[in-house]
């Protein structure tokens, strides 16, 4: 019964993780990872090449260079929980104890750490932090713009790009002048999906309890921190623009464990293990794909 319980519910902790985690579109570039030699390793290719040469009728091409190295890296975040079910609890319930559990935790404490430490990476690895601007309906458009054009200039491909913004920053730029008298082509909603986009950039509204500059994470056994979970240690992000090709995230559960009341000899009660491995890196050389605006906070 466990393994059945264990394919069952690592199903479902896979779908609730995909539906609700707002930074799972960086994780597109996995597909050109390798994993290392454990576990906890990742491999991830780096390329350097030379420039154009003059083409010579007599000699033809000019010799270039290219190289491929992998380079490795490894999991700095290992996190994990283990819970008991009263057996008694999940027959009443009709066994719907032990899936609200997996649900519910993966929803409520899994998914926004993920996120939180994404989005602290990220504005620590971002070629551009913002500090110094108090955004308001009046100028949220215009800053906006201005971080497009510092990467434009670092040539940061336009197509693909991701507003992330707080759901304050979104309030200021719905009622911005140029949104609600719809002067500017730069506001779109995709009918099918309502997908709200800027200036092509698809528009993704984050919590402000996972949108911060820095967080600390409780490690569930020191006096203080046995609540697990993360806090805020940092700023409140505003807004961030980011690149997908300028970071590589991944997100790895590893050895989930679901024991039978039979085999737990400790209670009469179904036994969860939960352990997930995860990470983002912002790239080398790539640190212009990420712009991020945070304190002072918003104003009116």
């Amino acid at each position: 019964m466990a393994i059945t319980l264990a394919k069952k519910y690592i199903d479902k902790i896979d779908e609730v993780y995909k539906n609700g985690l707002l930074t799972a579109p960086l994780e597109l570039n996995s597909t050109y990872m390798r994993e290392g030699m454990n576990a906890k390793d990742v491999l991830i290719p780096e390329y350097s090449m030379t420039g154009m040469g003059n083409y010579n009728r007599a000699t033809g091409y000019v010799n270039g260079e290219v190289s491929l190295s992998w380079r490795s890296y490894t999991f700095r975040y290992d996190r994990g929980r283990s819970f008991s079910i009263d057996n008694a609890d999940n027959m009443e319930t009709a066994n719907v104890s032990f899936g609200m559990l997996a649900g519910e935790f993966t929803r409520t404490q899994v998914i926004p750490e993920i996120d939180a430490t994404r989005f602290s990476e990220m504005y620590k690895g971002a070629g551009t932090k913002v500090t110094t601007v108090t955004l308001t309906a009046a100028n949220i458009v215009s800053e906006i713009k201005k971080a497009q054009g510092v990467m434009n200039e670092a040539e940061v491909p336009a197509e693909g790009r991701i507003l992330y913004m707080s759901f304050a920053a979104k309030s200021l730029l719905e009622a911005s002048s140029e949104y609600t008298k719809f002067k500017s082509l730069d506001f779109t909603t995709d009918v099918q999906t309502g997908v709200q986009k800027f200036d092509g950039m698809k528009i993704v509204g984050v919590p402000q309890s996972r949108f911060y500059t820095a967080i600390t994470l409780y490690d569930g056994t020191t006096s203080g921190q046995t609540a697990g979970g993360y806090v805020n240690a940092g700023k409140n992000i505003n807004f961030m623009i980011v690149h997908p090709s300028a970071v590589t995230a991944m997100s790895k559960i590893d050895n989930v464990r679901v024991f039978d009341k039979a085999e737990n000899q400790l209670a009469d009660a179904y036994k969860y293990d939960y352990r997930r491995y995860h990470d983002l890196w912002v790239l080398k050389m790539k640190e212009a794909g990420v712009y991020a605006v945070s304190t002072p906070v918003v104003g009116p």
